[in-house]
């Protein structure tokens, strides 16, 4: 068995967008860490796309310094079964199971609101995602750390079904039109999609550090 650590990728929110009336969350948004929109973003950069089922959640308690101030961010620890491997990158092994923060209250003068990233799952119990990630190379993580940079619901097998309290992240093309697919249609398409080849240059560089040496070889226009 493999076990992995997941670092969500959507934990670098710098700003939020406010509270969002409709679905009593409030929506965090930012710059992604690893900007991805299309099938060849995530052959690309990526190391496997999984579909995994939220097993378990617990809460990540708040400093002793937030529960004085009664202001801060709070986490859950959910952990991650790993149910279907769609497509790795040659030569990496998936793990089996995973633990990955995720999504959890915004605290203001001692009252909690649920937060989510923009684009993004909540990861709740019960629910299944397709999850694209990668392993970092150059932040000194352990072995075993993993970052996450796309999430999908997948409930019933059906890609984009289920829980997305984030919204629909901003994909295009073939990879959006396989929203209500099964994860098969998903995995035929990342087998036949080529990478994008100036970043087969850089396989030896992690996902993010290969996505911006890749851009600064193209002009502003292709940056996606």
């Amino acid at each position: 068995m493999v076990v992995a650590v997941l670092l969500v990728a959507t934990a670098c929110v710098r700003t939020s967008s406010g509270p969002s009336e409709d679905s009593g969350y409030s929506v965090l948004s930012g710059t992604p860490i690893l900007p991805v929109r299309t099938a060849e973003d995530l052959v690309s950069y990526g190391d496997h796309v999984l579909v995994v089922t939220v097993t378990a959640e617990r809460e990540i308690p708040p400093s002793t310094e937030e529960l004085r101030r009664g202001e801060g961010m709070i986490l859950r620890e959910v952990t991650l079964r790993v149910d279907e491997t769609l497509w790795s990158r040659s030569g990496m092994t998936a793990p089996t199971s995973i633990t990955s923060t995720a999504s959890g209250w915004l605290m203001h003068d001692n009252k909690r609101r649920p937060f989510v990233s923009s684009g993004s799952p909540r990861l709740e119990p019960g629910h299944t995602y397709t999850v694209a990630m990668y392993r970092p190379h150059e932040r000194g993580n352990a072995a075993d750390d993993w970052v996450a940079f796309l999430m999908l619901a997948y409930d019933d097998g059906r890609i984009g079904n289920g829980e997305q309290a984030g919204g629909k992240p901003p994909i295009t093309g073939a990879l959006a039109a396989s929203e209500g697919q099964p994860g098969s249609a998903l995995a035929t398409l990342l087998a036949a999609t080529p990478p994008d080849p100036v970043s087969t240059k850089y396989l030896d560089l992690d996902g993010a550090a290969r996505f911006r040496a890749t851009a600064a070889e193209k002009p502003p226009s292709g940056v996606r």
